[in-house]
């Protein structure tokens, strides 16, 4: 008896353990479909600028780009190259006090990575303490290796300081939410928040009311005590008084 009941668990435990064929079947199904995407998919660049630094109570637009890698030699949307100067007009001629040349922080910044479909772009400050809100749409369509698009957003910083914001590039399996590309890690995003005149007095400001409410607080906590010590007072500065009349 206690040998049937054994076989009869180690049969059950078995099959509970055994997964379904219609299920086995659905995941080689699924995994030989994900291989598939995957293996389609190309190198694309991602485009980036770090934001320039923003004072606080201000907006910054910061903005990157995803493109094929046939996106720009021979894009229709490209713009034309510039001609070169016409010796024969003195606009064209160089000027004598060039500009200084751009900073290279603010030089643009590429990332490759596998791209093909559905890509979405997220942005976010783990702190919190800056507000990024996107413009337009968190996923685009990049199906051809010319094609390039772009994702926006606004930043609105609520204290000064150092930031670093996460950029999160992913790219989907069709219109699912299948991943079967991302960066990682995410990219970081320098943020610099500069302080102001009038966020420095606002912060003074706040401070002498939060040390007023302070005083006004003790004033109420010792107010009971106050006739009482000023009769005590009263009373030691009269003793004195008459001592020193003696």
């Amino acid at each position: 008896m206690v040998i049937g009941v054994m076989l009869l668990m180690a049969t059950s435990q078995e099959i509970f353990l055994q997964p379904a064929p219609a299920d086995s079947g659905d995941q080689v199904v699924f995994q030989l479909k994900a291989a598939r995407d995957r293996g389609a998919l190309f190198t694309g660049e991602l485009t980036y600028r770090p934001p320039p630094s923003v004072d606080i109570g201000d907006s910054v637009e910061f903005s990157v780009t995803l493109a094929g890698p046939e996106a720009y030699p021979g894009d229709p949307d490209a713009p034309s190259p510039t001609p070169g100067p016409d010796p024969f007009r003195s606009s064209d001629l160089p000027h004598p006090d060039p500009s200084p040349r751009e900073d290279p922080e603010a030089a643009d910044e590429t990332r490759e990575l596998p791209v093909g479909g559905v890509q979405g772009a997220h942005l976010s400050e783990p702190r919190g303490d800056v507000k990024v809100d996107p413009i337009g749409s968190s996923r685009q369509l990049l199906v051809s290796r010319r094609d390039r698009v772009e994702w926006r957003w606004d930043l609105t910083p609520r204290k000064p300081g150092q930031y670093q914001l996460s950029l999160v590039v992913e790219t989907y399996q069709g219109d699912s939410e299948n991943v079967l590309a991302r960066t990682a890690p995410p990219i970081d995003i320098a943020l610099t928040v500069n302080s102001t005149f009038w966020y420095r007095v606002g912060e003074a400001k706040e401070w002498i009311i939060a040390a007023g409410a302070v005083l006004a607080a003790l004033g109420v906590i010792f107010s009971p005590l106050r006739k009482p010590l000023a009769g005590f007072v009263s009373r030691r500065i009269g003793g004195r008084r008459r001592e020193s009349e003696r």
